[in-house]
């Protein structure tokens, strides 16, 4: 039993190897990746230039903290002495107020202005188009049609429970993440195919025996659609946020045969209709 894109940690915690090569039946150039590679180093040094300085982040931190504090006391002060009266009492405290309000607020405009100033400069605008196009490049090459649709595929450590994977990390602070790796799909050839812009992978429509409802709660620290978790399109999958993760009460499997061997492919329940569509099937009872 394996996990696609999964990796199995049941008896070597420290596995890194990913479920799923045997399905890969076509990959880029090493020129194309060295580029794509060049191009996802030059998008990362053009972000990290619009934070502010470890030092400057840590006090902006230490001033919204401070005077959330600050407000905090002063609405829950009710009955107690008034603004006049404290600051009778510690006029420092007011200026320290203050002053700190002034600094959170001149670095949170310094911060937007060198955001600005980065995302409108030629460089940033070079390397966002070079993105594209090498991506274009790549899925090209990988031989994705244009009509391919957009499918979130999760991966996930997996333990092997009774002989079914469950899914499960190697920090129990984590437990029940899950990352959406968001993939190319369409099926053509009698297989269903899946390409993440460096790979493609292909799972024969006659192997696949079904799909499963899994009721494991579960959370994902990113999103990917264009339209907005709580937009009308995702509404009916009562989807949670909260501090920027995303979650959900149950997810789906693909469930297929490769080789004698079972697999699972993960799924969040947003994508159920699309996975219908494109294979045939629907959950199993």
């Amino acid at each position: 039993m394996k996990v696609f894109l999964g990796r199995d940690i049941t008896t070597d915690r420290e596995n890194d190897v990913l479920d799923g090569d045997e399905l890969v039946v076509a990959e880029i150039s090493d020129e194309l990746e060295q580029a794509l590679d060049e191009n996802e180093e030059e998008r990362d040094k053009l972000e990290e230039s619009i934070s502010l300085p470890l030092p400057l982040q840590i006090l902006w931190g230490v001033c919204a903290v401070a005077v959330v504090v600050c407000v905090t006391i002063v609405l829950n002060n009710k009955g107690g002495p008034s603004l006049a009266e404290l600051y009778a009492m510690i006029p420092w405290a007011f200026y320290v107020f203050g002053g700190m309000v002034i600094v959170g607020a001149a670095l949170t405009v310094w911060q937007y202005s060198r955001k600005r100033s980065v995302v409108e400069s030629a460089a940033f605008t070079h390397a966002e188009n070079a993105a594209d196009r090498l991506m274009a490049e790549a899925y090209d090459a990988l031989g994705v049609p244009g009509e391919a649709v957009n499918v979130d595929v999760l991966m996930s450590d997996y333990v092997v429970q009774d002989g079914e994977p469950v899914a499960m990390v190697r920090e129990r602070s984590l437990k029940g993440l899950m990352i959406p790796e968001e993939m190319k799909t369409f099926v053509a050839d009698g297989n269903l195919y899946m390409a993440d812009g460096h790979q493609k992978w292909a799972i024969p429509l006659d192997s696949i025996t079904g799909i499963r409802a899994i009721d494991r709660k579960m959370y994902l620290p990113e999103w990917n659609k264009p339209e907005k978790y709580n937009s009308p399109a995702y509404r009916e999958y009562k989807i949670r946020e909260k501090d920027d993760q995303y979650y959900f009460k149950s997810y789906y499997a693909l469930c297929f045969v490769y080789e004698q061997e079972s697999y699972w492919l993960y799924f969040p329940p947003y994508e159920l209709p699309v996975i219908r569509q494109l294979t045939g099937h629907d959950v199993s009872a």
